[in-house]
Protein backbone atom coordinates (compact mmCIF):
# COMPACT_ATOMS: atom_id res chain seq x y z
CA UNK A 1 0.00 0.00 0.00
CA UNK A 2 1.38 3.78 -1.03
CA UNK A 3 0.70 7.05 -0.03
CA UNK A 4 -0.46 9.82 -2.46
CA UNK A 5 3.13 10.70 -2.97
CA UNK A 6 3.88 7.23 -4.47
CA UNK A 7 6.55 5.55 -1.27
CA UNK A 8 5.14 2.91 0.47
CA UNK A 9 3.89 3.52 4.24
CA UNK A 10 6.93 2.88 6.85
CA UNK A 11 9.52 4.19 4.90
CA UNK A 12 11.52 7.36 5.84
CA UNK A 13 11.78 9.90 2.90
CA UNK A 14 15.71 9.22 2.68
CA UNK A 15 15.50 6.06 2.32
CA UNK A 16 16.21 4.17 -1.38
CA UNK A 17 16.07 0.59 -2.49
CA UNK A 18 17.89 -0.82 -5.15
CA UNK A 19 16.41 -4.38 -5.09
CA UNK A 20 18.55 -7.51 -3.72
CA UNK A 21 22.29 -7.98 -3.41
CA UNK A 22 23.73 -11.79 -4.63
CA UNK A 23 22.89 -13.65 -1.81
CA UNK A 24 19.26 -12.12 -1.82
CA UNK A 25 19.47 -9.31 1.18
CA UNK A 26 17.30 -6.05 0.49
CA UNK A 27 19.71 -3.23 -0.69
CA UNK A 28 17.79 -0.91 1.74
CA UNK A 29 19.05 2.71 2.66
CA UNK A 30 21.84 2.43 4.73
CA UNK A 31 21.92 -1.19 4.60
CA UNK A 32 23.90 -0.27 1.08
CA UNK A 33 27.57 -0.96 0.07
CA UNK A 34 29.47 -0.25 -3.12
CA UNK A 35 32.61 -1.81 -4.63
CA UNK A 36 34.56 0.05 -6.81
CA UNK A 37 33.41 -1.58 -9.69
CA UNK A 38 30.00 -0.40 -9.44
CA UNK A 39 28.06 -3.26 -8.03
CA UNK A 40 26.18 -3.05 -4.92
CA UNK A 41 26.21 -5.23 -1.85
CA UNK A 42 24.33 -5.70 1.58
CA UNK A 43 26.43 -4.52 5.19
CA UNK A 44 25.96 -7.56 6.28
CA UNK A 45 27.58 -9.78 3.43
CA UNK A 46 30.72 -6.61 3.60
CA UNK A 47 30.61 -8.13 7.54
CA UNK A 48 31.01 -11.85 6.52
CA UNK A 49 33.31 -11.26 4.37
CA UNK A 50 35.46 -9.16 6.17
CA UNK A 51 35.37 -11.93 8.87
CA UNK A 52 36.69 -14.39 6.53
CA UNK A 53 39.47 -11.98 5.27
CA UNK A 54 40.27 -11.77 9.00
CA UNK A 55 40.55 -15.21 10.05
CA UNK A 56 42.44 -16.51 6.94
CA UNK A 57 44.61 -13.25 7.24
CA UNK A 58 44.92 -13.40 11.18
CA UNK A 59 49.04 -12.82 11.25
CA UNK A 60 48.53 -9.93 8.95
CA UNK A 61 45.63 -8.53 11.37
CA UNK A 62 47.12 -8.87 14.14
CA UNK A 63 50.93 -7.50 13.16
CA UNK A 64 48.92 -4.46 11.80
CA UNK A 65 46.83 -3.60 15.08
CA UNK A 66 50.13 -4.02 16.84
CA UNK A 67 51.58 -1.21 14.46
CA UNK A 68 49.02 1.02 14.32
CA UNK A 69 48.36 0.87 18.12
CA UNK A 70 51.80 1.61 19.12
CA UNK A 71 51.92 4.41 16.62
CA UNK A 72 48.42 5.76 18.18
CA UNK A 73 49.53 5.30 21.57
CA UNK A 74 52.93 7.43 21.19
CA UNK A 75 51.07 10.39 19.40
CA UNK A 76 48.37 10.46 21.67
CA UNK A 77 51.13 10.23 25.11
CA UNK A 78 53.05 13.21 23.48
CA UNK A 79 49.90 15.20 22.40
CA UNK A 80 49.20 15.47 26.26
CA UNK A 81 52.63 17.28 26.39
CA UNK A 82 52.16 19.46 23.34
CA UNK A 83 54.25 17.62 21.52
CA UNK A 84 54.09 15.28 18.40
CA UNK A 85 55.56 12.03 17.57
CA UNK A 86 58.29 13.07 15.61
CA UNK A 87 59.67 15.21 19.12
CA UNK A 88 60.29 11.42 20.71
CA UNK A 89 62.83 10.46 18.23
CA UNK A 90 65.46 12.82 20.34
CA UNK A 91 64.38 11.84 23.45
CA UNK A 92 64.55 8.66 22.78
CA UNK A 93 68.45 8.89 21.41
CA UNK A 94 69.28 11.94 24.49
CA UNK A 95 68.27 8.47 26.78
CA UNK A 96 69.87 6.00 24.52
CA UNK A 97 67.42 3.53 25.24
CA UNK A 98 67.72 3.32 28.88
CA UNK A 99 65.76 4.64 31.96
CA UNK A 100 67.92 7.82 33.21
CA UNK A 101 67.80 6.84 36.73
CA UNK A 102 68.24 3.55 37.48
CA UNK A 103 69.96 3.17 33.35
CA UNK A 104 68.31 -0.38 32.66
CA UNK A 105 66.87 -1.13 29.50
CA UNK A 106 62.75 -1.22 30.33
CA UNK A 107 60.29 -0.44 28.59
CA UNK A 108 60.41 3.43 29.21
CA UNK A 109 57.47 6.17 29.53
CA UNK A 110 57.63 9.87 29.73
CA UNK A 111 58.44 11.73 33.23
CA UNK A 112 57.22 15.07 32.99
CA UNK A 113 56.72 17.93 35.84
CA UNK A 114 53.52 18.04 37.22
CA UNK A 115 53.61 21.81 38.07
CA UNK A 116 54.88 23.13 34.26
CA UNK A 117 53.60 19.89 32.05
CA UNK A 118 57.59 20.03 30.78
CA UNK A 119 58.77 16.99 29.96
CA UNK A 120 62.12 16.00 31.44
CA UNK A 121 63.44 12.70 29.80
CA UNK A 122 62.56 9.13 29.62
CA UNK A 123 62.27 6.58 32.86
CA UNK A 124 61.25 3.04 33.91
CA UNK A 125 57.69 2.93 34.81
CA UNK A 126 58.98 2.03 38.51
CA UNK A 127 61.54 5.02 38.65
CA UNK A 128 58.39 7.26 37.10
CA UNK A 129 56.81 6.63 40.27
CA UNK A 130 59.21 6.89 42.64
CA UNK A 131 59.47 10.22 41.16
CA UNK A 132 56.29 11.01 41.44
CA UNK A 133 55.70 9.85 44.95
CA UNK A 134 58.81 12.01 46.01
CA UNK A 135 57.80 15.20 44.04
CA UNK A 136 54.48 15.29 45.30
CA UNK A 137 55.50 14.43 48.63
CA UNK A 138 59.06 16.50 49.63
CA UNK A 139 58.15 17.05 53.09
CA UNK A 140 57.07 12.73 53.86
CA UNK A 141 60.83 12.15 52.29
CA UNK A 142 62.91 13.03 55.38
CA UNK A 143 60.39 11.04 57.38
CA UNK A 144 60.49 7.96 55.43
CA UNK A 145 64.32 7.93 55.32
CA UNK A 146 64.57 7.73 58.91
CA UNK A 147 61.95 5.13 58.91
CA UNK A 148 64.09 2.77 56.78
CA UNK A 149 67.47 3.18 58.41
CA UNK A 150 65.24 2.35 61.78
CA UNK A 151 64.21 -0.54 60.69
CA UNK A 152 66.98 -1.78 58.55
CA UNK A 153 68.68 -5.12 59.28
CA UNK A 154 71.60 -5.55 61.52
Amino acid sequence: MSRPNGRPRGRPKNVFELGVCRRGHPLIGTNIKQRKNGEHYCAACHALASKRWKLEHSERVAESARRCAGKRQLAQRMALYGKTAADWEPLWKESGGVCAICKEAKKLVIDHCHSTGEIRGLLCRSCNSRVGFIETGWSLLAETLLYIKAHAPG
